[in-house]
């Protein structure tokens, strides 16, 4: 018989495993050794890799990384990535960078979950807030908190992670400091009636600030709303849900490959989902970074009425010149919206479905939306 190989990958569970006599051998079909092939966690870790810079250490097991990979942390003081991160967290914080890349220079993620130890700032002290900065291009960037822990030595903070990226550590008392400083900068704004530089004149002001102190939208930065950038899909479905007002511990499983456990988002999807206001793009992709459409918009709006049980009046006709472009499965919903007078079309009296739908837009959208009938 001809020998063979056969090619896998196997996890070992070594807390499951019991130590072979001193004098045993292992051949084929051996029982010598006993034990699970279910996945061990960190503690089989076999890629083991510690910055010099910085640091940084990142474990990982066999599998989550090819050989060819090589990882790459620096503590970054500026440049464009620092500065997305300082719009976003104001006063003291440390910023790191951490990626991997295969042989051909190419940006990998890990298939799988890797722990990145980062050594405790002595300044800082244990208690701490660690973000990841997330700025997607097309999108406003923003903040998402992570989970971690302290290492049994104290020396690091520990994360687990599915991708690397931007990582914000930020000492609590600050983050304290700087969360009064937004409410009493807020508290000013409203009452001066000035809460963004960019939207005075604009033809959506009165309903971007009802927006805002609503508290549907913030600012994509202190000073400023966006208004004429689009939105993504998952932007309109978190506003919907703060429309809402879920509680966004109750929302789990979303089930979806794009959308992460720690990704602002997540829980507004997983009610979306649950509550039958959106499907996903097919049977596993939401493409949360995705602009929404016009059409689509009219679509999901009227799920969120028909979860509430509403039912949208009859009050204006509708004959859009490009009706014929609408399509077939959004037809229904924009009808509604506009007999309704939630939404309305362009100046040429088409209502262009495909184009991308704005910040204006939805912030007038939904209000129109909640004063009849919310």
């Amino acid at each position: 018989m001809t020998a063979g190989y056969i090619a896998a990958r196997l996890k070992l569970s070594w807390s499951s495993m019991t130590a072979a006599e001193s004098n045993a051998t292992l051949t084929q079909n051996s029982t010598t050794a006993s034990g699970s092939s279910s996945s061990g966690g960190s503690s089989g870790s076999s890629t083991s890799v510690t910055s010099d810079d910085t640091g940084i250490k990142i474990k990982a097991d066999s599998y989550v990384f090819d050989d060819d990979v090589t990882f790459t942390t620096a503590a970054l003081t500026s440049g464009d990535d620092y500065d997305t991160a300082a719009g976003l967290v104001e006063g003291d914080f440390t910023l790191y960078s951490i990626s991997a890349e295969d042989e051909n220079g190419d940006e990998v993620s890990p298939d799988g979950v890797a722990e990145v130890y980062i050594p405790v700032i002595e300044a800082y002290g244990e208690n701490v807030v660690i973000y990841r900065v997330v700025s997607e291009e097309g999108s406003e960037a923003y903040l998402t908190e992570l989970e971690y822990e302290i290492s049994e030595d104290g020396q690091y903070y520990v994360l687990t992670v599915k991708e690397f990226g931007l990582f914000a550590v930020v000492p609590t008392e600050e983050t304290e400091e700087i969360t009064e400083e937004i409410e009493d900068v807020e508290e000013e704004t409203e009452t001066d009636g000035q809460l963004f530089d960019d939207i005075d004149g604009h033809w959506a002001e009165e309903y971007i600030i009802r927006a805002a102190e609503m508290g549907l939208f913030s600012g994509i930065d202190e000073n400023s709303f966006g208004p004429d950038i689009a939105t993504t899909r998952a932007m309109f479905v978190t506003v919907l849900g703060r429309l809402k007002g879920i509680d966004t511990d109750k929302y789990y499983e979303v089930g979806f490959n794009d959308v992460n456990s720690d990704d602002y988002f997540y829980s507004y999807i997983g009610y979306a989902a649950a509550n039958d206001i959106v499907k996903g793009m097919d049977e596993d992709t939401f493409a949360p970074y995705s602009n929404i459409t016009r059409e689509q918009m009219a679509l999901i709006l009227c799920k969120f009425a028909e979860s509430e049980g509403i039912e949208l009046k009859t009050i204006y006709s509708t004959n859009f010149t490009d009706s014929n472009e609408i399509s077939s499965w959004a037809e229904e919903s924009v009808n509604a919206l506009a007999a309704a007078g939630i939404i309305n079309g362009r100046t040429d009296g088409s209502f262009d479905p495909k184009d991308e739908a704005t910040r204006a837009e939805i912030a007038v959208m939904l209000l129109r939306f909640t004063d009849e009938y919310m």
